[in-house]
């Protein structure tokens, strides 16, 4: 009864007929989809919880709650695999779990250790449920409990050790000073000496018996306390000196391990006790020394050099971070130190490639790696692998199904229902930017020769596909491609279900939108003119048969949609002007005059047009429409712009936001939207809603009523009878794992009625 309760509250006046069981045109959806369901799940961990902290992993620790040892990760993550997890995750070698519930939203973990038989969990945690944990908690297999006051005059705890029978805490809890230390029942403070903001401990570890902190702390003028990196001598901390100077450098300490009977020390500094160095010093008890010429390299994203995490895997040092070198060994972000010479950390498929490593553990004999990786080699492996010594494995508790990056466009065609994005991989199938479901399983759209779509970037952009569509029984595609088939296209590729072609010379830069009007076939984007040169488009084109055309005078700039309205094309974007035409990023083409204004449109740029009852709605970032406050959505009647709904009823008020619907469908039940947004209508929905006259914006829920909308970005939308398909860059739909891709059907209220009172 609860639960109908809370379907009926979220649907309030909605109450529209009763919508079919089946969506029988959505390949292998042969079961009633209600609420949120997804088939598409893959290894690892997935998007954060919430989207102001990144969701690598962070921590692991091997923990045995009665059932046997398990491996446990800690992040900001909301999914392990196919369950729902909430920022820590067990895996017992064959299957994903979460723990207690896990824990609550916008929760990060960065430290785990066993203490006295118990786990322990510390971060950005400041309750579990109703209990208070002041960013520390223990959990004894079946309930979670505070340890004390915690630690509440820090923002994060950032390391965990068990020293001396004693927990030790890298954080204020309590005592306040930089260290805390933990005896099971009261908290005390290790010394007073050293300096720095709260939370400047970063890394704790036990070398030679005695306890070293390192971080962000620092010499004040004068005053003889440690500079970064310290040493525990049972009442105070003691500076490191060597031969040549005291501490590290100027930047922080970020990792450290024992090994080989040194203490290793990586961050982003360049000195260590006067020397030079690169991210990693070794400290043998008098003096500091250089590791080979440590980790060197940019990476693609422009951030210099970094150690982030240190560990020991057999007879070598592991070290993690971002880097693209260790000394003259190329191994990106990972690398092995023997004592004597670097050693790259790869298999024969590869090595690390696009982010840093954060951590390292061990299981089951094997490395453990987390951090912010999605591949190793063709590895698919998101944010967390195992390591045997020579192969690399993900961390999974079922068959892949899902593709390994994002999903910008959905559409159906030849019965198969068919993705477009950034991903190179759907499922256990190589499938760059495109991939086509059956039902059971993913299929490369290639040539018989097994070339696909591709893209030669520019700068540090990746391939895309933007946009598709069906046109005369072929299937359409735009995005940033640059090959298709093996043939240059341009940013646009035509597939006849066994063949790529390209259409005529294609564009100069990439398109973001294609669309069919009165059987002609239109696409617009970034381009200015025809790839080869010889035909200018500024923006916009049309298909003619055999080549692209001009449409009116084009665009001064960007189209990013279109739409069909009252037998007119309509196009929305960046666009100001048209030839000498001044327009508000809406546009009309008129068939004699060209492209016109459609009133007084949006004040900015407009991500995504559709057609709702007769009038047309154009969502994007922008706050104002038809000389009136509209909050990043407006409808158009014809003759004048709208709000849509009343004062607030819409993606929120705040200019600097930029949280807003970058797609737009029209189902039998009403208006979906799906964007960066949190809130719609004053309510939260988590990234996607619908919208009817009657019942205004409503959030998409599970069958119980609970479970809202998606927990990271919806970049594309479709209805399929009464089925949203919703694509994008997320892992959760509502309480079920989704791998960027996921169905929603909304509940039968009749049905639920019928089952709840028989």
């Amino acid at each position: 009864m609860l639960a109908m309760i809370r379907i009926l509250a979220f649907f309030g006046l909605c109450l529209l007929p009763p919508a079919p069981l089946f969506a029988q045109s959505l390949p292998g959806l042969e079961a009633p989809v209600v609420g949120w369901q997804s088939p598409f799940i893959a290894p690892g961990v997935g998007d954060t919880i919430w989207g102001t902290v990144s969701s690598d992993v962070l921590a692991s620790v091997v923990w045995d709650d009665g059932d046997g040892p398990a491996l446990y990760l800690g992040g900001a993550f909301a999914t392990a695999g196919s369950q729902i997890v909430r920022g820590i995750a067990r895996f017992d070698g064959s299957a994903m779990s979460s723990l207690g519930g896990g824990l609550d939203d916008e929760s990060v973990v960065a430290a785990m250790v066993v203490f006295q038989g118990d786990l322990i969990v510390a971060g950005e945690i400041s309750q579990i449920g109703s209990l208070a944990t002041h960013n520390i908690a223990r959990f004894d297999g079946e309930t979670w409990h505070a340890l004390g006051g915690g630690c509440p005059t820090i923002t994060r705890v950032s390391d965990l050790l068990v020293f001396g029978g004693d927990l030790i805490v890298a954080g204020n809890c309590g005592a306040g000073q930089q260290v805390s230390r933990w005896d099971g029942e009261n908290w005390t403070s290790m010394g007073a000496n050293l300096v720095g903001l709260a939370g400047s401990v970063m890394r704790l570890v036990e070398h030679g018996g005695q306890l070293y902190a390192g971080g962000n702390f620092r010499q004040t003028s004068g005053s003889g306390q440690p500079t970064r990196v310290a040493r525990w001598d049972g009442t105070q901390w003691q500076a490191l000196t060597g031969s040549q100077g005291e501490g590290v450098g100027t930047a922080l300490v970020l990792a450290m391990a024992s090994f080989g009977g040194s203490l290793y020390v990586g961050g982003d500094f360049t000195s260590a006790g006067g020397i030079a160095v690169n991210r990693l010093a070794r400290w043998d008890g008098a003096d500091w020394h250089d590791v080979a010429g440590g980790v060197t390299g940019t990476d693609i994203g422009g951030t210099t050099a970094q150690v982030m995490a240190l560990g020991v895997f057999g007879p070598t040092l592991v070290v993690g971070g971002r880097f693209l070198n260790a000394g003259s060994v190329a191994s990106a972000h990972a690398a092995r130190w023997d004592g004597s010479q670097w050693l790259a950390l790869a298999d024969a498929s590869g090595g690390l490639s696009n982010s840093a490593v954060r951590m390292f553990g061990q299981f089951d004999g094997q490395l453990v790696i987390g951090g912010g990786f999605l591949e190793i080699g063709d590895l698919v492996v998101n944010r967390v692998a195992l390591w045997d010594g020579e192969n690399f494995h993900s961390v999974i508790d079922a068959v892949p199904s899902a593709a390994n990056r994002w999903i910008q466009a959905v559409t159906l065609h030849d019965g198969e229902l068919v993705i477009g994005g950034a991903f190179l991989r759907a499922g256990t199938q190589e499938a760059a930017l495109i991939a086509a479901w059956n039902g059971a399983q993913w299929r490369a759209l290639t040539n018989p020769s097994g070339l696909g779509l591709s893209y030669t970037p520019q700068f540090s952009e990746w391939g895309q596909v933007m946009d598709m569509v069906a046109y005369q029984g072929d299937l359409i595609v735009v995005g940033r491609i640059t090959q298709a088939g093996g043939q240059d296209v341009g940013h646009v590729a035509r597939w006849d279900g066994t063949l790529w072609h390209p259409m005529g010379s294609g564009f100069n830069q990439p398109a973001f939108a294609v669309h069919v009007h009165n059987g002609q076939l239109y696409a617009g984007g970034l381009f200015t003119a025809s790839r080869d040169g010889s035909t200018p488009l500024l923006r916009v084109a049309r298909w003619n048969g055999s080549a692209w055309v001009a449409v009116g005078n084009g665009f001064n700039s960007s189209v990013l949609d279109f739409a069909t309205f009252n037998g007119e094309l309509v196009a929305g974007g960046a666009m100001v002007s048209s030839g000498a035409v001044s327009l508000t990023r809406v546009a009309r083409l008129d068939p004699v005059t060209g492209w016109q204004a459609l009133g007084n449109g949006p004040s900015g740029t407009v991500s995504a047009l559709a057609v709702y009852n007769g009038e047309l709605i154009a969502s994007g970032n922008f706050n104002q429409a038809g000389g009136q406050l509209v909050d990043r959505i407006a409808r158009f009647n014809g003759s004048q712009w709208q709000r849509l709904g009343g004062p607030g009823d819409s993606f929120g008020t705040d200019p600097t936001s930029n949280r807003f619907a970058s797609a737009l469908a029209v189902g039998t039940d009403g208006l979906y939207a799906t964007g960066n947004f949190n809130t719609a209508g004053g309510q939260p929905v988590n990234r996607v809603a619908a919208w009817t006259e009657a019942g205004g914006w409503k959030p998409l829920v599970d069958a119980d009523g609970f479970g809202l909308g998606l927990d990271a970005n919806g970049y594309a939308l479709m209805t399929v009878g009464d089925t949203l398909v919703v694509a994008g860059r997320f892992a959760r739909a509502g309480e079920k794992a989704a791998w960027n891709l996921a169905y929603w059907h909304r509940p039968d209220l009749d049905l639920l009625f019928r089952d709840r009172f028989q």
